[in-house]
């Protein structure tokens, strides 16, 4: 993986071009493994990759109906032992702002005082006592619908890269501070997403990608049926 380091937006951090995202080890996606998701963030900092990003609501997967739930701050608390002994080479991402409401689902909430107290219990479960980024939880309300992913994956094949490696190349290659922080618990998977800085896209490659992915084109929920709503009740 490169050495390179890039911006990380205004904050003065700089990081790797290739983050690592850990909600998949603690929920969605299948059941993970906790001794293989420490394997895999240990074999992330070996490749170069520093930059890692959790949330205290990952690991309350009982806002999906029919999912049991590791419980709320399991990613962070999880994070938090595989990087022991190894926290200055690393930056670590978190957010606040969504928590389990009272009702079932998952209430937003950003009040100051609900900020604070977030906080405490995160750099707790992180065994840490700073935290580089630390930002309100967001919704992105689109996902490539499946005929972009057929056509995503025949554009990689025809140059010997997988979808993923292609779709990072593509954000690497933006007029902009980007960095991917694309989530996985396997350590194949980790490698190969570190691999992606090495992939070469053409200027015409790069176009024909950003067609590919033209807003227009994108549609339909992050979270499927994620029981997602607005505070409306307080917090206890």
């Amino acid at each position: 993986m490169t050495t390179a380091r890039v911006p990380l937006g205004h904050s003065g951090i700089h990081v790797r071009p290739i983050g690592l995202g850990c909600m998949g080890m603690s929920q969605f996606y299948g059941p993970a493994d906790p001794a293989e998701s420490i394997a895999t963030i240990h074999t992330a900092i070996d490749v170069g990759i520093d930059f890692f990003d959790t949330s205290d609501i990952y690991g309350a997967a009982d806002a999906v109906i029919g999912q049991t739930s590791n419980g709320f701050g399991h990613n962070e608390a999880l994070l938090g032992r595989a990087v022991r002994g190894r926290r200055n080479e690393v930056v670590l991402a978190t957010k606040f702002g969504s928590r389990p409401g009272d009702a079932g689902g998952v209430v937003m909430d950003g009040r100051p005082e609900y900020v604070a107290q977030a906080c405490e219990a995160s750099l707790a479960r992180l065994g840490t006592d700073y935290i580089d980024l630390y930002y309100i939880h967001r919704l992105d309300p689109s996902v490539p619908v499946e005929g972009l992913v057929d056509e995503l994956r025949e554009f990689s094949t025809a140059r010997g890269h997988t979808p993923g490696q292609v779709a990072l190349a593509w954000l690497l290659a933006q007029p902009h501070d980007i960095v991917p922080i694309p989530g996985t618990k396997r350590v194949k998977y980790v490698r190969e997403n570190a691999e992606a800085t090495a992939v070469p896209l053409s200027v015409d490659d790069v176009a024909a990608l950003a067609d590919m992915f033209a807003p227009e084109r994108v549609r339909g929920g992050q979270y499927g049926n994620l029981d997602l709503r607005g505070r409306q009740e307080s917090s206890t």
